[in-house]
């Protein structure tokens, strides 16, 4: 279970800043190239991908209540097999 759960905070914290990455990125190549125009619309852009990455990085615990109760639940049809 340690090992699943520090994969799982591994993988959030990818996630994390991998979107903060490609938020600035897209951001930058947005306001260069024309589509946005001012700097707040970049700021808006890169909050909103720290925002979706945040949103994944809760989802890990989730994910591993999920993974416990897949086991509990093997472990359980197999004793009714």
């Amino acid at each position: 279970v340690a090992l699943s759960s520090g994969f799982l905070d591994a993988i959030s914290n990818v996630l994390y800043f991998s979107f903060n990455s490609f938020g600035l990125w897209y951001a930058a190549i947005s306001y260069h190239s024309g589509p946005v125009s001012s700097p707040g619309d970049v700021f808006a852009v890169v909050y909103t991908a720290l925002e979706a990455s945040s949103h994944f990085a809760r989802l890990g615990p989730h994910i591993l209540a999920v993974m416990k109760a897949r086991i509990a639940a093997a472990k359980i049809y197999e004793t009714i097999d």
